[in-house]
């Protein structure tokens, strides 16, 4: 009888929480480090100015897919605070079992405006994974003034699991 239910018990477990369903809605957040004129900072040794620093937040509705808008706030050079509005293409894009992202490439553009402050940038991105739902993404672009950059962050997003009654 013991082994009955325990049987049971597994199933009826394994049944209900084993098969989630999740939404093809994205969201993600970003924390991105970014150096801005590469090729100008190496020639004069001056690797310490011209960064900027952005806390990004990233939702992709599935009716845009593979468009997926980002917003969010930043500074350039822990002075010139700025908005950030983008759109992030999704290229290619590897998930695991948690819908989490396991690779990805992806091209984004995004537009900052401050008080002192205003930049566009076009880069290509790949994602390479640290858990099952962030990792690095490292990126390498150019801005509004054909200037190169590279940028660094540390990216975390999936697909959340839809809950339903």
């Amino acid at each position: 009888m013991k082994k009955l239910f325990l049987t049971v018990s597994i199933l009826f477990l394994a049944l209900t929480c084993f098969s989630v369903e999740f939404s093809n809605d994205y969201i993600g957040l970003d924390f991105e480090f970014q150096k801005n004129d590469i090729v100008g900072s190496v020639m004069r040794s001056d690797y310490l100015s011209d960064n900027t620093i952005d806390l990004m937040f990233t939702y992709g509705p599935q009716i845009t897919d593979p468009f997926r808008f980002r917003i969010g706030t930043g500074c350039h050079d822990l002075a010139n605070y700025y908005g950030s509005l983008g759109v992030q293409v999704k290229i290619l894009e590897f998930l695991n079992n948690a819908n989490g992202r396991i690779f990805g490439v992806y091209a984004a553009a995004d537009f900052k405006l401050g008080m002192d402050y205003i930049d566009a940038n076009l880069a290509a991105e790949v994602f390479v994974p640290v858990n099952a739902f962030s990792g690095l993404q490292f990126g390498i672009g150019i801005n509004h003034e054909l200037s190169p950059f590279v940028s660094l962050s540390y990216s975390g997003g999936l697909y959340p699991m839809q809950i339903s009654q």
